[in-house]
């Protein structure tokens, strides 16, 4: 039988004077995982989310004012209540529309059919970070009756077009990733966090990178391949060509808004990192996307214009 210990980290606040005390001993079954969330290596980290408990280690309180709003209160932040609700509400807001959009448009694709098969996926991803602007542009430009009503459809169509199919890949990719890594910390270890470097974010970009790749690479050979009459390693280099340089463009401007965000705005407005489990996480997240977006544009643009990409 295991025996009751004390866990160094932990520890209990007294509601009413919000006084900390130490955290009387916890039989190590009742700690749901032993490896940090939080920086500085690994630790007794991901406590259960009891409330008035409170682990070093992810520096998170559990209470019903949730993860964002008890570390506003723990750092000083004036003001913090009303203000975490009303972007909690309008992270959960805009993730609703994305979602939304993203249900109405797969189910349209099936209506519809689009020439391309693959864009069955990729106009649905879209919409989790495109909303209503890339709904209003999926209906306008996308569908595929508007498309034979439209054929000569102005380039710069073609080329966001093709950019948002870049993007479907990045964005599934990024999903995936960052919630593997906050579920399976061991995927975060084995690319160096705790060794290589402290900051658990790190890790996440590294396999969002991957994935990013592995499924854009994916999605371009699946456009490319049917209008090829070539063998499968020909079609595989040809949607490498075309699709690289894009997938780079598009994941630097992701990592680029995300880290201003997790750096410096969310650090400074609601004191500290927000956590992929959180609504305000994925709002950051959908803007980090349309970045990426405007990063890849003019990447598309010129390979589309060099003949490495096919037009869309």
């Amino acid at each position: 039988m295991l025996s009751s210990v004390s866990l160094p980290g932990i520890r209990r606040r007294d509601p009413a004077a919000d006084a900390v005390t130490p955290f009387p001993p916890v039989t190590p079954g009742s700690v749901s995982g032993q490896i940090a969330s939080g920086r500085g290596g690994v630790s007794a980290c991901r406590v259960p989310a009891t409330r008035g408990f409170r682990c070093d280690g992810c520096a998170g309180w559990g209470s019903d004012d949730g993860w964002i709003a008890t570390r506003a209160r723990e750092s000083g932040k004036g003001g913090y209540h009303s203000g975490v609700h009303v972007l909690n509400l309008l992270a959960a807001v805009s993730i609703a529309i994305g979602a939304g959009c993203a249900v109405g448009v797969a189910v349209d694709v099936l209506r519809h059919p689009p020439a391309m098969a693959v864009m069955r996926l990729v106009w649905p991803l879209t919409m989790l970070y495109g909303g209503l602007a890339g709904l209003w542009f999926y209906l306008r430009f996308g569908r595929s009756d508007q498309r034979r009503r439209d054929p000569d459809r102005p380039d710069a169509v073609s080329v966001a077009t093709g950019t948002s199919h870049c993007g479907a890949g990045c964005s599934l990719g990024d999903l995936l990733a960052e919630f593997a890594v906050a579920a399976v910390p061991a995927l975060a270890v084995a690319v160096g966090w705790g060794s290589l470097y402290s900051e658990r974010m790190y890790a996440a970009w590294i396999w969002d990178f991957v994935l990013a790749y592995l499924f854009g690479i994916a999605l371009q050979y699946f456009a490319i391949a049917p209008m090829r009459d070539a063998g499968f390693g020909a079609n595989l280099l040809a949607a490498v060509k075309a699709d690289t340089a894009s997938i780079l463009a598009w994941q630097v401007g992701m990592y680029a808004v995300m880290a201003v965000l997790q750096f410096l705005v969310f650090p400074a407005t609601l004191g500290g990192q927000v956590p992929v489990t959180s609504p305000v996480f994925w709002f950051g997240m959908q803007w980090a996307m349309l970045a990426g977006f405007a990063t890849a544009y003019p990447v598309n643009r010129l390979l589309i214009a060099r003949g490495i990409k096919e037009a869309m």
